[in-house]
């Protein structure tokens, strides 16, 4: 589902794509309002450009590949480990933000409990 974040929320303006449920309680919480897939906003990328060389970016690759509030919103929403880690060594590799590093972290401790 696309929702758009509004109000005082610093992400406020932004649209992202995320899991009917998370994007529900954004919803009912007044945070963000939803948006239909035709309503002329501008849809988030599909898939992240192809790191150097051409080849294919892995899974972790894909999931720290957008903004970091974006990447922060969609960590919230997962529960695979394995994504999680293959995101965190993505991010130590590359861009290296802490906000996304601490929620990487932080999410997998949680689903490792």
């Amino acid at each position: 589902m696309l929702i758009k974040f509004k109000g005082d929320d610093p992400r406020s303006g932004t649209v992202v794509r995320m899991d009917s449920s998370r994007g529900q309680y954004f919803i009912d919480t007044g945070a963000a309002d939803a948006v239909k897939e035709d309503d002329g906003v501008e849809k988030p990328p599909a898939a992240p450009a192809k790191p150097a060389g051409g080849a294919e970016p892995t899974p972790g690759q894909k999931l720290v590949a957008a903004t970091a509030a974006d990447v922060i919103t969609a960590v919230e929403a997962l529960a695979d480990s394995e994504l999680l880690q293959a995101g965190l060594e993505a991010e130590q590799a590359g861009k290296k933000r802490k906000t996304v590093l601490d929620a990487l972290t932080a999410k997998l401790e949680a689903v490792k409990a």
